[in-house]
């Protein structure tokens, strides 16, 4: 089970945020197939790094993760899904607070 903790400052933001988020599950094979490729090409560019230490480290990080997500997936049976979310907007009438109905003659401020 999945903390909180990722949508800390969603749920945190207070209230007038509404969000849907859609998952969409990945083909094992192709996504394994794809990290092993991508860590292969990582490795290979190591050796070709130059001499700052930033991009020794990044280069480290990506082969890092790519061994992590596909030692996931192939030992422990994880799958690998996508994450999307997009803000719902919500009618004028409800940010304002009036419920669409204003006393005649008076203006709501944005």
């Amino acid at each position: 089970m999945v903390g909180k903790g990722w949508l800390t400052g969603l749920i945190e933001a207070g209230e007038g945020v509404s969000l849907s988020f859609q998952l969409r599950r990945q083909p094992r094979e192709k996504t394994v197939s794809a990290i092993s490729q991508a860590t292969m090409v990582n490795r290979s560019r190591m050796r070709d790094v130059g001499d700052t230490r930033q991009d020794f480290e990044e280069l480290g990080d990506a082969i890092y993760a790519g061994t992590y997500l596909k030692e996931g997936m192939n030992r422990e049976g994880e799958e690998f899904y996508y994450i999307g979310s997009t803000p719902q907007p919500r009618k004028l009438e409800e940010r304002r607070g009036t419920g669409g109905r204003r006393a005649k003659g008076s203006a709501a401020p944005l």
